[in-house]
């Protein structure tokens, strides 16, 4: 009897974090998970167009990811008014690309702003319950070069990816 009552009760409290972990996220007719609330500290109300940034085609990550089995490959947006995308594609399926590689579609949404030829963005990642990263960047003629700052004695910042356009539109 003391047994199903143990039961009852973790099946009482993975059913509340459960629900209270899903309140901050929305699901979309297309299966894809957006933040029910916003709250982007970037806008594109703010955003002023570069012509140091491509926004007709994908930047593509140099290199690749391993994921189980699979082999991944990643891919930004960046649209002329200040909306921007991320999603990564298996290699076996980069033929789907269009389907994938649009606003309503893409599996992370972000905004972006320019200043000379810095870039900064922010977008959504909604693994692990869903939070807001910001990212900084350099632009370069058709590559973008993102730098990591590490803290611990220093603030040294460090180069630890390079995009590239790609041959993929945007759509």
């Amino acid at each position: 009897m003391s047994m199903i009552k143990v039961n009852l009760k973790i099946f009482s409290v993975l059913t509340f974090l459960l629900l209270v972990s899903c309140t901050k996220n929305i699901w979309l007719s297309n299966g894809v998970l957006r933040p029910k609330n916003p709250k982007f500290t970037m806008s594109k109300e703010n955003f002023t167009p570069t012509p140091l940034l491509n926004t007709e085609y994908l930047y593509t990550y140099i290199g690749k990811s391993k994921y189980e089995n699979s082999t991944l490959k990643s891919f930004i947006g960046f649209y002329p008014d200040g909306r921007m995308i991320l999603f990564a594609i298996e290699d076996s399926n980069v033929s789907k690309i269009d389907s994938i590689s649009s606003w309503k579609n893409a599996s992370r949404i972000g905004y972006f702003k320019t200043i000379d030829d810095k870039l900064e963005y922010q977008y959504y990642e909604q693994y692990g319950g869903g939070e807001y990263i910001n990212q900084k960047a350099v632009l370069k003629k058709d590559t973008i070069i993102k730098f990591k700052t590490f803290r611990m004695l220093t603030k040294k910042e460090v180069r630890y990816d390079t995009l590239v356009l790609s041959k993929y539109k945007l759509r």
